[in-house]
């Protein structure tokens, strides 16, 4: 019987991993073309256009965020999420927050504020993407139930014997919303419920985020907390102990005596560096500050992908060789083709993009060439598999734009790291990554070899 449910588990993973695949292909076209078109560099769209892209291109998102809430639940059902602990600044998680959500205050004319106490540590040390996606979902359905008055989002201190014995931080998202009634407290948290019959209809939405928020509050040692009133609103608090935050960079978080010089040491030691983003400026030099003279080769079997990168990249300054299959793209690098970067798309019929990396490893004069996988697969081993197959790193499909363009100048000025093999560090076994960008959730990752 065990054996069966295990089976069961897996065909439906495997499944939703296929799906999730299927879906992102053809979504990675539509939001590279639409991210371009709302740029409107050259100017050629009147504000009416620009707003029907910027439509295309936030529907997308929401169907991407769709797509990856019911991969996650997948993968926590399957025991798959593992936890990428980093140290990283209190004062950047609210200005991320602030960042992303207070336009959409603004536009419902809701007081947004938000407030670290003094005695909360200056650094944390846990999954930041993870507490990212928590809280992300706790502000947004905040936003999303209240018409009216406020939204706070508070990080304070829980003392040692309240709530939790060993003491931690609370992370408090309070809001003058609809509130939620007394018998439809705990359901709220299964996947898929709606608080009523109609909540779908006036509002939207799946009922999977607050499933997902609990079951990560727990994965990172913690729990979630909810208390409301209909009509009067709702206080949700991620509550989350001192040893889910409080790893290596014990100094930094200990509740008496903290060093601020060993904090800072403890920062730029453990925490991923961050990249500062810049437009597209004059002179033909790209976001990434590369010269446009470099070229890049696209190799996908997707005709759409191909044209949607190559008119993005085209018109981000860079020179761009496309190839349909893996064979084409060896046959154009064993020639003279003068390629400084190659984005490799990875399911392909014929000759894999995982075996279309070995193959370039292995020729002549290009084992230095750096290559960046695409998937549309977004399961940490996917990644881990484009990683020994010879890639620098990988991105999944839908991409950012911007990232993209910025993660190729950084691949194209570093180069390979010399002498140093490909298949010894993975994610999560020794590699540090470079940036995790999410947007509601994880849209790619960045991996530094």
């Amino acid at each position: 019987m065990y054996a069966q449910v295990q089976s069961a588990s897996r065909y439906k993973t495997e499944f939703l991993a296929n799906m999730s695949h299927e879906l992102r292909t053809p979504l990675n076209s539509v939001l590279v073309l639409a991210q371009l078109l709302e740029e409107n560099v050259d100017g050629r769209l009147s504000e009416e256009e620009v707003g029907y892209a910027r439509i295309i291109h936030h529907s997308g998102k929401e169907l991407l965020g769709l797509i990856n809430d019911v991969l996650d639940l997948s993968k926590i059902e399957a025991g798959h999420l593992e936890l990428d602990r980093s140290v990283f600044s209190v004062r950047e998680l609210l200005g991320h927050m602030d960042e992303l959500f207070r336009p959409i205050a603004a536009r419902k004319r809701v007081t947004f504020t938000l407030r670290s106490e003094p005695d909360v540590p200056e650094y944390l040390h846990t999954d930041e993407q993870r507490l990212k996606q928590i809280i992300n979902n706790l502000l947004s359905n905040a936003l999303k139930f209240t018409h009216e008055g406020h939204v706070r989002f508070v990080v304070s201190r829980v003392p040692e014997g309240g709530p939790l014995a060993e003491g931690g931080l609370a992370f408090g998202v309070e809001d003058t919303g609809i509130g939620i009634a007394a018998d439809k407290q705990e359901a709220i948290f299964d996947a898929f419920f709606q608080a009523d019959g109609s909540i779908s209809r006036a509002y939207g939405g799946t009922g999977l985020g607050l499933s997902i928020a609990k079951q990560f509050a727990m994965l990172l040692g913690g729990d979630i907390r909810l208390e409301s009133e209909p009509g009067r609103g709702s206080r949700f608090t991620l509550l989350l102990p001192w040893p889910a935050l409080v790893t290596s960079a014990a100094d930094a978080l200990a509740p008496s005596g903290r060093d601020p010089a060993k904090v800072e040491e403890a920062a730029s030691l453990e925490a991923p560096p961050r990249q500062e983003s810049r437009r597209p400026g004059g002179g033909g030099v790209p976001a990434s500050g590369v010269p446009a003279t470099h070229h890049l080769l696209i190799v996908d079997d997707d005709e759409h992908n191909v044209y949607s990168l190559r008119v993005a990249l085209a018109a981000k300054g860079f020179g761009v060789v496309t190839a349909s299959s893996g064979g084409e793209a060896l046959g154009l690098l064993s020639g003279n083709a003068s390629i400084d970067l190659v984005l490799m798309d990875i399911m392909m019929p014929g000759m894999s993009g995982l075996e279309a990396i070995g193959r370039i490893r292995a020729m002549p004069g290009r084992r230095e060439l750096p290559i960046i996988a695409l998937t549309a697969k977004a399961f940490a081993e996917d990644g881990d598999d484009c990683l020994r197959a010879g890639a620098d790193g990988y991105m999944t499909k839908p991409v950012n734009l911007n990232e993209l363009v910025r993660e190729i100048g950084v691949r194209i000025r570093q180069g390979r790291t010399k002498g140093e093999g490909v298949n010894s560090r993975e994610p999560g076994r020794g590699a540090r990554p470079e940036a995790q960008v999410t947007d509601q959730s994880h849209t790619m990752t960045l991996v530094r070899i």
